[in-house]
């Protein structure tokens, strides 16, 4: 994908099964469903920067919004960063600035996950990656959820086992945000950057 100051974009989803067609081959084979509803196929994107330089002040972000709550997270391009969405983030473009002087360069996969076992659910997070982080709309019904639990549990803390510590000040390979949704549960962002291997010098100046 090419973006190039004075483009204008605006918000939209990439895709969402709810809202395809009946009947078409897809709902003929999978239902009309919400996007990470158990036992069916979770649609998502990869989106890949590929500029090794990208000042700040060169903008081209790309913008996710939980439409509830009117709050959003912003993702600069760097190169080699990857995005990982659920198809039905509500997002936009923003183009280069006129400082820029330059395209931005990017790729996008518009991918399918399927569950390994019938009625399983598909997830872009990665335990590894670290817990999500939460916002908006999906901050609050986190915050309820573990306000219920403890409640049920008599707020009783529990300690964690020597090695989920250890493992959780582990440094993360990247940053998973939840975006709220209204029906549909919480769509995640996966946002992570490749990690530079001993004297890849061009990456390391990232």
């Amino acid at each position: 994908m090419i973006t190039v100051h004075g483009d204008c974009y605006s918000w939209h989803v990439d895709a969402d099964p709810s809202t395809f067609p009946s009947p078409s081959p897809w709902t003929d084979a999978f239902g009309s469903y919400c996007n990470r509803e158990p036992g069916k196929p979770l649609l998502f994107s990869l989106l890949l920067y590929l500029d090794g330089d990208w000042p700040l002040e060169h903008d081209a972000e790309t913008l996710f919004l939980d439409s509830v709550s009117d709050t959003g997270v912003v993702v600069r391009p760097r190169r080699f960063r990857a995005v990982l969405m659920d198809q039905d983030v509500v997002h936009r473009l923003s183009a280069p600035s006129h400082a820029a002087g330059r395209p931005r360069y990017s790729l996008v996969w518009k991918l399918v996950m399927l569950p390994k076992q019938p009625g399983g659910s598909c997830s872009l997070a990665r335990p590894d990656w670290g817990p999500p982080t939460y916002f908006g709309s999906a901050a609050h019904v986190r915050a309820a959820a573990t306000a219920a639990a403890a409640a049920a549990a008599g707020n009783r803390s529990r300690l964690a086992p020597p090695a989920a510590a250890a493992a959780a000040a582990a440094p993360a390979a990247g940053v998973s945000v939840s975006i709220g949704r209204e029906l549909s549960g919480q769509a995640q962002l996966v946002v992570g950057c490749k990690r530079p291997a001993a004297g890849d010098a061009d990456d390391q100046q990232q």
